[in-house]
């Protein structure tokens, strides 16, 4: 009997790690496709000489 009991557990543990597998993976591609559309910004407001040309002022 009690290892029909850890048996149900673990099936329940598995289920419950399945589930935080998918929603990771559903997070892990709203990631990625948000960094996607945010490059072109970031690599935008990179190129800018504005910090340097501060730095060569003072």
């Amino acid at each position: 009997m009690a290892m029909a009991h850890v048996t149900e557990i673990l099936a329940d543990i598995q289920s419950h790690v399945d589930r935080l597998m998918t929603h990771m993976t559903q997070a892990k591609e709203q990631l990625d496709t948000s960094n996607e559309s945010a490059e072109p910004k970031a690599e935008g407001n990179e190129e800018g000489p504005s910090g340097a040309r501060e730095e060569e002022n003072t």
